[in-house]
């Protein structure tokens, strides 16, 4: 009985025909890997340039709140008039401040 890894039958040739196809196949794929990391890093340094970390800052704070506070299943659920009506009791209760207010209203009107 042969087992998988039995060789007899190839010469050393086609053996190493498929050691070098190998090689060759990793070697593709490595380069590849090292220029996806090369252009990821020139963009990422493209981007900080182009944004502030304030700007940054302000980008993910203003996501996680509207995330947090304004959540699309209850929006359909609710409508927008009511959601309006949810937020603006939020507010007077104090649970946001005005500028979350402002920022929450506007995503909601932008629906």
């Amino acid at each position: 009985m042969k087992s998988p890894t039995d060789t007899q039958g190839l010469g050393s040739t086609d053996l190493s025909g498929i050691y070098n196809e190998a090689i060759l196949f990793f070697t593709v794929f490595a380069l590849m890997a090292i220029i996806s990391f090369v252009i990821s890093k020139r963009n990422a340094k493209k981007y900080e340039l182009e944004h502030s970390i304030e700007d940054r800052k302000d980008a993910r704070r203003k996501d996680d709140l509207i995330h947090t506070h304004l959540n699309s299943s209850s929006i359909k659920v609710m409508g927008k008039k009511a959601k309006a009506e949810e937020l603006l009791k939020r507010f007077n209760l104090g649970i946001i401040d005005e500028e979350e207010y402002k920022i929450l209203k506007e995503h909601l009107d932008s629906l």
